[in-house]
């Protein structure tokens, strides 16, 4: 007994010194959830970039703004108790500012001199400390005959650039961002943001009187709601409910550097964005109001959206979410500060160890060291091997190595279109410099040859002869000779709808079979289509979807033009109709392989070449169906017109009958559903 208890034993302390002795990889257990963009811009999980570490707690009442000085002390702007207060990394309190002078604080901002600049909301001032807390100078709304008589003043945030300006987010200020000197000098408004008309004023526009529109309220840009400014004195600002460029990047000029792609989510992001701040590396970080806290990297390509906020008191109690989130700031070590008005705190986010491999290969990649970063990114995508940015950062330093078939796999899980086409671009100068002459010679010694066979009439000869045993059996099968029949129809339209309609060229069956090589081809070219002129989202695609989307339009248009001809004496059979429809897709029936063949060796640089093939393909069908309705039917050139816009308006209204038919049916099926299901209940 002794010795089971003593192996046991043995047993137990061996297990405890091997857990301790193996390094143990842990993940932090965050309470929200990260997401980031797909090649598709469509969000999706991904590990969280930024764990909660801390709080700072300070006795505030409704704390409006904080900012992060160089030497990494914390100010904010203490609204509720009229004053600012700095605390240092630790979360000790350092000193306070502006008691019995201040009134509102709701923004603040700390030069290189330690001066303290404070946005004054309700004294309608703003004011300038000197490092220990006295005032230097304090001035309200500008004197200068340029700001405006009707403009006011009403400070909220406000940044300074190496050159003391100042640029002061003033509420209700449509001009944009109000700029002012050192001395409270009025210098100008910088960043206005743009006026967006909706439908009903652009038809308010066109309709009213110029009497009317005057009683109209003019249509004024949104005015930024907060503001930040990096280490190059670049403005950044954010506007919330704006439509577009929610986020600005403001260049000298104060226009918007940054073209942010449009994400598909169900979350609110940028919309309602509350504040924003720019990391050492560049990288930008939004706060809206949802909690949700967004990182852009410094071209405005979204990387992370993580956090969240306190909808009960459940997850009020959950470390990391906020409840009513004012400010943003991040220190020179990547650590997040979340003002939190409603809890009177500071929270602090510290980076994780994925977002630190991304942020220093970020760092590397905007300095053009795309080798060097390669091995960073490689460990990002052990983490997340969906991350866009690098797929598409590995693949620039394939290209840089001049491994150019590697960096087109990886632009194109990276989704990135130009770049692929610049290493398909090399793939192909390689292939053309090695097989080119081979190629040429090959053409050159059959051109010769069948030139030589014709001065010895050898192939005219056989070319007729062949040509002759062909059309034989070609006459000989009826069918065979109505598919053929559609190359009439790229050739000779007229004359070959002409045969169709007084020869009785074509048939029921033969119709039937374009239909079928039509759809075919179009799901050919759904996936056949080379990559770069390919938009479409193959691994969602239903061949169902693709059958209603190619036949239904078909089967509506014969039907109701048959109908519509009807009514105004179109001399067209539905026979008639039923098969010139199948002959009027015979150019994209004919010209859809070759044109799939084409795109999968273009590149960006011959596009138009693509372009202009496809379009006069669609073109040259269009044209096939309006020849079509007008011979078929024998319609004058305005009849054939009238009668092709009836055909739509027909289609359209059986459309929305059909819908309203299903409708119907399905409130029905519901309501019989639910009947059975309440008898069943209570039975």
């Amino acid at each position: 007994m002794r010795m089971i208890r003593r192996c046991v034993l043995y047993l137990v302390i061996m297990l405890l010194i091997t857990f301790f002795a193996i390094p143990q990889v842990v993940f932090a257990d965050t309470p929200y959830k990260a997401w980031t963009p797909n090649y598709k811009n469509k969000l999706v999980p991904t590990v969280v970039p930024y764990e909660p570490v801390g709080v700072i707690e300070g006795g505030f009442q409704s704390p409006e703004d904080l900012y992060i000085a160089q030497n990494g002390d914390i100010y904010i702007a203490d609204s509720g108790n009229a004053r600012i207060v700095a605390f240092d990394k630790d979360g000790n309190l350092i000193k306070e500012i502006g008691e019995g002078v201040l009134n509102r604080p709701t923004g603040v901002f700390v030069d290189d001199n330690k001066f303290v600049y404070v946005a004054d909301y309700g004294n309608e001032k703003v004011y300038i400390f000197d490092d220990v807390g006295r005032l230097i100078n304090a001035f309200g709304r500008p004197n200068s005959p340029l700001y405006g008589k009707r403009s006011q003043f009403k400070p909220r945030k406000l940044v300074v650039d190496k050159r003391y300006n100042i640029y002061i987010v003033s509420e209700g200020s449509t001009e944009g961002l109000v700029q002012l000197n050192v001395a409270g000098e009025f210098v100008g408004f910088y960043g206005v943001n743009e006026s967006e008309a909706s439908l009903k004023r652009i038809l308010q526009g066109l309709l009213y009187t110029e009497a009317q529109l005057n009683q109209l309220f003019k249509i004024l840009p949104p005015s930024p709601n907060n503001i930040d400014i990096d280490d190059d004195a670049i403005i950044y600002t954010v506007t919330r409910g704006a439509d577009k460029d929610n986020l600005k990047k403001l260049n000298i000029a104060g226009q918007n550097m940054l073209k942010t792609v449009e994400i598909d989510s169900d979350m609110s992001l940028a919309s309602n964005a509350v504040d924003v701040t720019v990391s050492k590396y560049g990288n930008i970080y939004v706060v809206n109001e949802d909690g949700y806290i967004m990182e852009y990297d410094s071209y405005g390509n979204l990387m992370f959206v993580f956090g969240g906020k306190s909808n009960n008191e459940d997850s009020a109690q959950r470390f990391g979410f906020l409840s009513d989130p004012k400010a943003i700031e991040i220190d020179n070590n990547d650590m997040l500060y979340l003002l939190d008005g409603t809890n009177n705190i500071v929270l602090l986010y510290r980076p994780t160890e994925f977002a630190q491999n991304v942020h220093q290969a970020l760092y590397m990649y905007r300095q053009g060291l795309y080798v060097e970063s390669q091995q960073l990114w490689h460990n990002v995508l052990k983490w997340n091997s969906n991350f866009t940015i690098a797929h598409d950062s590995i693949a620039k330093a394939y290209y840089k190595e001049q491994k150019y078939k590697e960096a087109m796999a990886e632009f194109r899980l990276a989704n990135n279109k130009s770049g692929y086409s610049e290493a398909f671009w090399e793939v192909r100068q390689d292939f053309l410099s090695n097989w080119l002459s081979l190629i040429l010679g090959v053409l050159l010694s059959v051109t010769v040859l069948i030139a030589i066979l014709k001065r010895i009439n050898m192939v005219n000869d056989a070319a007729r002869s062949f040509s002759k045993r062909v059309m034989e059996r070609i006459n000989k099968s009826k069918l065979l000779s109505d598919l053929l029949f559609a190359f009439n129809f790229v050739s000779h339209p007229i004359d070959a709808y002409y045969s169709l309609r007084w020869e009785n060229k074509g048939s029921i069956l033969s119709g039937a079979i374009l239909y079928i090589v039509f759809f075919v081809e179009y799901v050919l070219s759904i996936f056949l289509t080379g990559y770069l002129f390919n938009n479409n989202d193959l691994l969602n695609i239903s061949l169902t979807s693709v059958l209603v989307t190619v036949f239904v339009p078909i089967i509506l248009w014969f039907n109701s033009n048959y109908l519509v001809s009807a009514i105004n004496e179109g001399e067209g059979r539905y026979r008639d109709i039923y098969i010139g429809t199948a002959y009027a897709l015979a150019p994209y029936i004919i010209f859809t392989i070759p044109l799939i063949l084409l795109s999968n060796v273009l590149t960006y640089n011959e596009a138009f070449v693509y372009d202009l093939c496809f379009y006069l393909m669609i073109l040259w069908c269009a044209i096939l169906f309006f020849i079509m309705v007008s011979v078929v039917h024998d319609y004058s050139f305005g009849q054939t017109i009238g009668n092709i816009l009836l055909t739509i308006f027909a289609m359209l209204i059986i459309i929305f009958i059909v819908f309203v038919l299903y409708l119907i049916f399905n409130q029905l099926y519901q309501f019989i559903y639910s009947i059975i299901q309440e008898v069943m209940v209570r039975v």
